[in-house]
C-alpha cells in the first residue's frame, strides 16, 4: 500500500494526534515513513535478516500501541523514540536468549566431543562446564553475567558483544575485568 505523504501529515505531531485519536491512515504512514530505516538498523544490530524482520514487526506494533494509548511527551522526537524503542527491543531480546539458554544442549556437546579422550575426562569436562554456568548464575549484576557468558561460554568475538551490548571497547575491558574479579571470589568461596 503506497500512502502519499501530505503536508498535514509530515508533521510529527499531528501523526501522533492522529494516531491517538485511531487514524489507521496515519499509522500506516508512519510504518511506511519509519520501515525501512527500522529494518536497516535492526539488521545491523542483530546480524540477522530474519531476526530482524520478526523484531521490526515487534517494533512497530508496540510503537502503535503506544501512540494509540498515551502518545509521547514530546512528539518533535519521535524518530528518537522509535529508534530508542527498537534499540530496547533488540536488548530484550537478547537478555531473554541468555535467560533461556540454561540447560546444556546434548547435541552440541555430542558433536564437540572429542572422542580421543576417556569416558572419565568426558564426565569430568562436561561437570566443569555445568559447574562454571552454575556459578556464573551467582553472579549478582546481569551485565557481568551476561558479558562472561557471551565471552566465555559462547566465545564471541570482543568487537561482536561490544556491538551486541552497546559497548565501547575502553568500557567492556573495564566491564570484563570487574566481571572477572567477582566472579573469581564468588569460585573461591
Amino acid at each position: 500500500m503506497n500512502i502519499k505523504i501530505n503536508e498535514e501529515l509530515h508533521d510529527s505531531s499531528d501523526l501522533v494526534k492522529r494516531i491517538r485519536k485511531g487514524d489507521r491512515q496515519a499509522e500506516a504512514l508512519l510504518v511506511q515513513k519509519y520501515q525501512r530505516s527500522l529494518l536497516e538498523m535492526l539488521k545491523y544490530r542483530t546480524r540477522d535478516i530474519s531476526l530482524a524482520e520478526d523484531l521490526l514487526q515487534d517494533t512497530l506494533r508496540i510503537i502503535i500501541e503506544r501512540l494509540r494509548k498515551t502518545g509521547i511527551d514530546d512528539p518533535s522526537k519521535l524518530t528518537h523514540f522509535i529508534h530508542g524503542t527498537a534499540r530496547n527491543i533488540v536488548i530484550a531480546h537478547y537478555r531473554k536468549e541468555i535467560r533461556r539458554d540454561t540447560q546444556v544442549n546434548s547435541e552440541i556437546v555430542e558433536q564437540t566431543v572429542d572422542n580421543s579422550r576417556g569416558q572419565l575426562q568426558i564426565i569430568m569436562s562436561e561437570q566443569h562446564s555445568h559447574s562454571v554456568r552454575c556459578q556464573l548464575t551467582k553472579l549478582a549484576i546481569p551485565r557481568d553475567r551476561e558479558i562472561l557468558t557471551r565471552l566465555y561460554v559462547w566465545e564471541q568475538e570482543k568487537l561482536q558483544i561490544c556491538h551486541a551490548m552497546e559497548l565501547t571497547v575502553h568500557a567492556f575491558d573495564r566491564i570484563v575485568s570487574r566481571a572477572r574479579k567477582r566472579f573469581r571470589t564468588i569460585v573461591e568461596n
